[in-house]
């Protein structure tokens, strides 16, 4: 059964939900067991999302991948898929990447906000 495609269930949104959990982790402070698990399952997810992104767009475009061409971008994400970028793109390369840093700044400063209303929310009740 395949997932019905959603911009809600797409690569960029997973890409800035898990820098989202992964920054509210960053900024917690309270490094416990299942926070730091989950904090490491995030990362994994991260480079899960940018490693199907770029195996869906070669799909897309007709553009033959090396084998296994996504565990280099999972491993080496920024060193290979900018690689791939540039490779199918040219100079036009430069927007999906400062797509991917602007997802990510705003997955960080989203996981900031929540933490600090959390942290407010704490000290009003207490």
């Amino acid at each position: 059964m395949r997932i019905p495609e959603s911009s809600l269930l797409s690569a960029p949104a997973a890409i800035f939900y898990t820098t989202w959990a992964e920054a509210h982790y960053r900024f917690s402070g309270s490094h416990s067991g299942a926070a730091a698990v989950a904090a490491i399952v995030t990362t994994c997810l991260l480079h899960a999302s940018i490693a199907m992104w770029v195996v869906t767009d070669a799909q897309e475009r007709a553009y033959p991948l090396p084998y296994d061409f996504a565990s280099f971008v999972f491993i080496f994400g920024m060193i290979f898929g900018a690689l791939y970028v540039f490779s199918t793109r040219g100079i036009r390369g430069f927007v999906p990447i400062v797509g991917l840093i602007g997802l990510t700044l705003a997955g960080a400063a989203a996981g900031m906000c929540t933490y600090l209303a959390v942290w407010i929310l704490r000290h009003l009740i207490t």
